[in-house]
């Protein structure tokens, strides 16, 4: 039988999960040919909503064109890769 437990939280919790991310990066970050894919790869900058949106998905049509999408309906996008 199945057993739905209720879902850890607490500041305990938050640190082993980033400890698991963070080891699991490093060892991603290791392997031969991933270091050098990261090269060039893209980078994201910071810009001010206007709001307390919480930005929860991302997806680049194009470097230069991104849509993202929040809480409360936020719905941005980009057209010059996110210099605005």
């Amino acid at each position: 039988m199945l057993q739905l437990l209720p879902p850890r939280t607490g500041p305990r919790c938050a640190m082993r999960v980033l400890t698991r991310f963070v080891t699991l990066l490093a060892t991603l970050l290791a392997l031969p040919g991933v270091a050098a894919l990261a090269q060039g790869a893209p980078t994201a900058t910071v810009q001010p909503l206007g709001n307390n949106a919480l930005i929860f998905a991302v997806h680049a049509v194009s470097p230069r064109v991104v849509w993202a999408s929040g809480t409360g309906g936020t719905i941005v996008r980009t057209l010059d890769g996110g210099t605005t």
